[in-house]
């Protein structure tokens, strides 16, 4: 259906840039109290409808420029006066009747105020009315006059997007006014009267679909609730009943009134293949509460029920484990492990246990041969998930080999699989609330349920309903039968009069019956075999769950249901099972076709929302919390299972993480990354393009015994992924188990162009609290000669700057390699030494013959490198690296260090002899290859202290193939939102922990820190050099809670450049950083308020070098002070120069006179000031991650003195700080006018806006 008339007048054809509506003139019959909305030029006004001249008028205007709100009171004439001037020769403009406010949507940097303007009354429940939205209209914000220009290109993808979002809500969307319809009966029941006033305020989040949309006008000062109707998505049917006897006796003179109710979460939310199984927070896709409602208006005097509503609640889910599956003709793939998976399933079954009480989890999935990699798979890790959690009650029914449809079978089928869940259905009880209203308390409640039956199958959809439905016709035959008089007799009347229905659902079978027109519709009514099988009641209570079923198999797939027609027939007759061949092809076709942009419109209706320049609800921002230690060892086993020789993977974990006893800090993430697991043959491209799947679980059941047995505390995997002979394995300690979130995975092939698997990429990505990590492990071309060379740095690009590898074909949940906190690239890179035509090596072999040190070092295993004990090789091993290596080399041309530059990743400074190509089983190098540093781990550059980095091998045991194992110990920031606590660390009493108690509260963000920073959080939350002893002293306050001690250790080890000759110290970072800056005060990390320039004494502020970038000449020469003999060193804190402007920064590599910086960052609380900030780097707005390379030391680095001065400039310049937001124009007639009033507090008000507030 079309939106308002011309909208896109806006973008075009007015000179003035407003848009003229003509509104609907839609009649509101049936619809009871309504809105009227006025457009001015400037305004949205919105009135009640129930108004006459005299009366008193309230209102609220909204202003189209900035989305600024504000309500007010007027008489009726005075009102209808001051939108005559606002409105200029327009004149008064006309009412648009709308039965709901929405709230508003914002797409594509334009906004929309969503209005329903077609509404019908789908039940009528003791004059409290349910209404399901027919049409709604988006009502467009106007653009400012100096960005029309630039949105002319998006006009058309903002209509396509607000027009998607208006046919989804037209349909299967249902609001009251009078109620609260997002809560069952018995929690309205049991919680204080909720006035109509309130409803949008007091709605449930899960099932208010519309909370997000309203919140850009709800967080604004003095915008009440009233405005606006809580929506909901899923299925209302009401159907009057009548025994035979009584044919006449309709509507409220029937004995019963049956009332179904189905509610669709709106968390998790989506389409069949996009939103399935279980999610951190504990939700579960195409959840939906049932709730079947039975009005007894008439009883015999000796009936043990009173008149009054009963009711019972039924929920379904999707299966409560990590899986996914790519399309029907795909397995099941389990996306996460029992022991991580089990922490969310605990939140679930915590929220469903206050929700409702006691829980039976039902699972209809099949065992079937025909099902064994879809649903065996699903039903296996349900199994052994739920295994794992104490108290638990769930039951398996095998509902395909129990229920054939067969019409001759059906009802004791179906009886036979309600059986065994009978004795939980009748335990739980249900409510009876025994009063004739609706909703509105009168007498203490007779029974309440106290428990509930949680049913899922694959997908909640076929299978799911039939039980609900057969357990509904249960309870609701057991309670008549009771009741006994004239309600029991309803249960023999195989003849009852029609029922009289209204609500949602299609009216007959739907589907290939529509296709077939009336003769569908003959065969659908058979009497054959629609009248006598079964009750009349139990015919039209079957039909009411057929027409559910539909519609939520219609919401979820696209499609109606598989089973509704069999459902309505009592089996599968010819023209049920020609139905259900209908419906999955549809189903195919709409996941194939249409899944994709619904996903999208979904997201966009549940998407955060903000109005252009209204005021806006503080985002809770991540801040340090801590420090995360992350191990990372990669290696090419050549097809070796290295992990059945005894001792052999533990001497691999010793040997990346160094001596246990003499670790600082236990790793708290270990990633392991393999190339060649399996043999690369044509054969294994073929058959093993997702690896080995039981070569995989082999090594990470070993490398959890190992990493436990090795590092003294239990670890679980995060995840793990295979592609031909690459592999990626991310494991956690246990103890933080319950901080991983947001797991994904994702393959990229390399070979043969990009077809085959035999090269390429394997990478996991996951959060540990707020800190993102996205590990890679790759395998790129072998071979020599630039040509060979070159392909490698496509390749290399193509992993990291290429397509993202995380997120659906459909684009949502897209996350690219460059937004993490942490990446580190890991791998068989394959580079070999760009060495000239004919060059002589036989010296460099010599070399490398006794550059491994015969004496086993670093706990059984040869170590050498940084941070290692293990010596450096020498520089007639390193020379020719430093030279020749295809990746850093000084005298090649690297298209892959570019490569690397604009992924913002560096490598350590490599210290040990080349890896690659070795005797296998021995210590001596292959004479028919040149030796080459091949296997490398790359990792972020800023916000990483690496402590080791080299290559490990020798007697300890990783001599069985021909490469070396490398590895890398590193440290980055933990992130959390402030005020959550932070994690446990290894020896505290908190183990895995349990589910949060706070999940049934999910969606109330904490408090955000009252200070606005300038960058955004992901890039306010890394650091450079991140001092010891430092964050322990502003953490408590921060987080609320005392932050895990950072214990003060050995060397924090930093490197130079590899040189000709590798004398380069490995200095510790800490302590040169302390050398060169001693009275530093500031973190650069510190978001907790720490101590600022302006609130410190003269004296400290003039001593601190973070208080000042100054100029030694008075502001006519360079800054700063120069650099003594010697240079500078790893760690220390410097002046940088870019562009002209001198910025703090750390050095994190030296030597040969040049050197790699990164930039500073100011304290939180200095970060939006612009006298602090604008001696830092970010201030200039360029990226942080680039500029800071190989920079000559001699011109553009200096030492920081403790004079004032600006860091814009090297001459002293004046502090030059970010324009100011331009000052609201008044002009024009808006908010004040028509409120008198001045404006909201905090709100940027633009043109007519001034005016209207006064």
């Amino acid at each position: 259906k079309p939106l308002a008339p011309n909208w896109a007048q806006c973008f075009c054809t007015t000179v003035d840039g407003v848009y003229s509506w003509s509104p609907r003139g839609m009649s509101a019959s049936g619809v009871g109290r309504h809105w009227h909305v006025y457009a001015t030029r400037s305004l949205y006004v919105i009135t009640e409808s129930r108004t006459s001249q005299g009366e008193t008028v309230s209102f609220i205007g909204i202003s189209r420029e900035s989305g600024v709100a504000q309500e007010g009171t007027d008489t009726y004439d005075g009102l209808q006066q001051k939108l005559k001037q606002l409105n200029g020769a327009a004149g008064r403009p006309k009412p648009q009747a709308c039965a709901a406010i929405l709230g508003c949507v914002t797409t594509h940097q334009q906004s929309f105020l969503l209005v329903v303007t077609e509404a019908s009354v789908v039940a009528d429940l003791d004059g409290q009315r349910v209404f399901e939205i027919s049409h709604c209209e988006a009502l467009p914000f106007v653009l400012d006059v100096d960005s029309r220009v630039d949105l002319m290109s998006t006009a058309a993808d903002a209509t396509a997007a607000v027009a998607s979002v208006v046919q989804l809500v037209s349909k299967g969307f249902f609001f009251s006014r009078d109620f609260d319809i997002t809560r069952r009966l018995q929690q309205r029941l049991l919680l204080a009267a909720c006035p109509p006033e309130e409803l949008m305020s007091r709605a449930d989040d899960r099932y208010a679909w519309n909370k997000q949309l309203v919140e850009p006008l709800l967080v604004q000062t003095g915008v009440r609730p009233r405005w606006f109707s809580p929506i909901v998505q899923g299925f209302v049917q009401l159907r009057d009943f009548s025994s035979s006897s009584a044919p006449s006796a309709r509507g409220h003179d029937a004995p019963l009134a049956l009332l179904l109710i189905a509610r669709r979460s709106c968390r998790r939310a989506g389409t069949r293949y996009n939103a399935r199984g279980l999610d951190d927070e504990g939700e579960t896709g195409n959840w939906v509460e049932t709730e079947q409602l039975v009005k007894i208006r008439r009883c015999s005097a000796t009936s043990s029920t009173q008149p009054g509503w009963i009711s019972l609640v039924q929920v379904r889910g999707s299966a409560p484990v990590f899986w996914e599956q790519s399309s029907g003709m795909q397995g099941v793939s389990v996306t996460r492990g029992a022991q991580l998976g089990s922490v969310a399933l605990e939140k679930h079954h915590r929220w469903l246990q206050a929700e409702y009480g006691d829980v039976l989890y039902a699972s209809l999935l099949s065992h079937g041969a025909a099902k064994r990699d879809t649903e065996g798979v699903l039903s296996n890790a349900l199994t052994g998930q739920l295994k794992m959690i104490n108290g638990i009650k769930w039951k398996h029914l095998d509902f395909s080999s129990i229920v054939s449809g067969d019409e001759n079978s059906f009802n004791q089928e179906l009886d036979s699989l309600a059986n065994q869940v009978s004795k939980d259905l009748t335990s739980f009880g249900f409510l009876d609330a025994a009063q004739e209203t609706f909703g509105v308390e009168q007498r203490p409640l007779r029974n309440q349920q106290m428990g509930v039956i949680r049913t899922n199958c694959f997908d909640c959809l076929d299978r799911t309903n039939l039980l609900q439905q057969q357990l509904a016709w249960r309870w609701l035959s057991t309670c008549l039968t009771a009741s006994g008089g004239e309600l029991a007799k309803l249960l023999s009347d195989y003849s009852a009069a029609p029922a009289r229905k209204s609500g949602s659902g299609p009216a007959g079978g739907g589907g290939f019956a529509d296709l077939l027109g009336a003769f569908g519709d003959l065969m659908l009514t058979d009497p054959s075999t629609s009248e006598g099988t079964c009750p009349a009641l139990q015919s039209v209570l079957r039909a009411m769950w057929a027409d559910l079923g539909d519609t939520l198999s219609l919401q979820y797939t696209g499609a109606a249901s598989t089973w509704g027609a069999a459902l309505r027939k009592g089996g599968q007759s010819t023209m049920a099972m020609m139905e259900k061949g209908w419906n999955s092809v549809n189903r195919a076709y709409c996941a194939r076709f249409e899944d994709g942009s619904r996903q999208a419109v979904l997201d966009l209706m549940l998407g955060k929302h903000k109005l252009p320049r209204a005021p806006a609800a503080a985002e809770a921002r991540r801040a340090p919390c801590g420090q995360l230690t992350v191990a990372v060892v990669t290696w090419n086993v050549h097809c070796h299972r290295f992990w059945e020789a005894p001792g052999m993977l533990e001497n691999l974990i010793r040997g990346t993480c160094g001596p246990v006893e003499k670790l600082v800090r236990s790793p708290d993430v270990v990633i392991f990354s393999f190339q060649e697991m399996l043999e690369l043959s044509a054969a294994n491209v073929v058959t093993q393009a997702s690896g080995d799947a039981g070569l995989q679980a082999a090594f990470e059941a070993a490398a959890v015994k190992a990493l436990e047995a090795v590092l003294g505390e239990p670890f679980a995997k995060v995840q793990g992924l295979g592609m031909v002979g690459l592999y990626i394995g991310a494991f956690v300690a246990l103890r933080l188990s319950g901080h991983i979130s947001k797991v994904a995975a994702g393959r990229r092939q390399a070979g043969l162009y990009g077809q085959a698997g035999n090269k390429g990429a394997v990478a996991v990505r996951f959060e540990v609290c707020k800190t993102a990590i996205c590990a890679l492990s790759v395998h790129l071309e072998s071979g020599t000669g630039q040509a060979k060379a070159s392909e490698r740095a496509g390749q290399l690009r193509e992993v990291l700057l290429g397509a993202p590898l995380f997120g659906g074909a459909d684009g949502r949940d897209v996350v690219s390699v460059a937004k993490h906190d942490l990446v580190v690239v890991a791998g068989d890179f394959n580079f070999r030494l760009g060495l000239p035509q004919n060059a002589e090596i036989g010296e460099f072999r010599n070399s490398l013959k006794g550059s491994w040190p015969a004496v086993v070092a670093g706990g059984g295993v040869n170590c050498m490198g940084e941070g290692m004990t293990g010596a450096a090789a020498g520089s007639s091993v390193l020379g020719p690296f430093s030279a020749f290596d295809e990746l850093c080399g000084d005298r090649v041309s690297s298209e892959a260090a570019e490569v690397l530059r604009e992924a913002s990743l560096m490598e350590g400074p490599v210290l040990f002899p080349a890896t690659y190509r070795f005797l296998e089983g021995t210590m001596s190098y292959d004479s028919e290859r040149i030796p080459a540093w091949c296997d490398r781990v790359l990792h972020s550059k800023v916000g990483v202290i690496r402590r080791r980095y080299g290559a490990l091998g020798g007697p300890g045991g990783l001599m069985c193939a021909d490469h070396r194992a490398v590895g890398a110990l590193l440290e980055t920031s933990l992130l959390a939102v402030p005020g959550t606590a932070p994690p446990p660390t290894k020896g505290s009493s908190a183990a895995a922990p349990a589910a949060l108690a706070a999940v049934a509260t999910r969606g109330t963000a904490p408090a955000a820190p009252q200070r606005s920073l300038q960058k955004p959080a992901a890039e306010a939350s890394s650091l450079v050099d991140l001092r010891e002893g430092e964050m322990g002293v502003r953490l408590d306050d921060l987080l609320g809670e005392s932050p895990a001690p950072v214990g003060t250790s050995s060397a924090r080890q930093g490197g130079g450049y590899p040189a000709a000759a590798p004398q380069l110290p490995v200095v510790n970072a800490s302590v040169a950083a302390q050398q060169a800056a001693p009275s530093l005060l500031e973190d650069p990390l510190d978001f907790s308020g720490g101590t600022s320039s302006a609130a410190m004494s003269p004296a400290a502020a003039s001593s601190s070098p973070a208080a000042a970038v100054a100029s030694s000449s008075g502001g006519r020469g360079l800054p700063g002070l120069p650099l003594p003999p010697e240079g500078v060193k790893v760690g220390q804190f410097v002046l940088a120069e870019h562009a002209g402007g001198w910025f703090y920064a750390n050095v994190t590599r030296a030597g040969n006179g040049m050197c790699d910086i990164a930039w500073r960052r100011p304290a939180g609380a200095n970060w939006a000031r612009d006298q602090h900030s604008e001696r830092y780097f970010c201030s200039t707005g360029e990226d942080e991650t680039c500029h800071g390379d190989k920079l000559p030391v001699a011109t553009r680095i200096r030492l920081p003195d403790r004079s004032g001065g600006s860091g814009r400039s090297g001459v002293g310049s004046s502090d030059v700080g970010p324009a100011a937001p331009p000052a609201a124009a008044a002009a024009g007639a808006g908010l004040q006018d028509l409120l008198g009033t001045e404006a909201p507090s905090g709100a940027t008000l633009a043109g007519g806006d001034v005016d209207l507030l006064g």
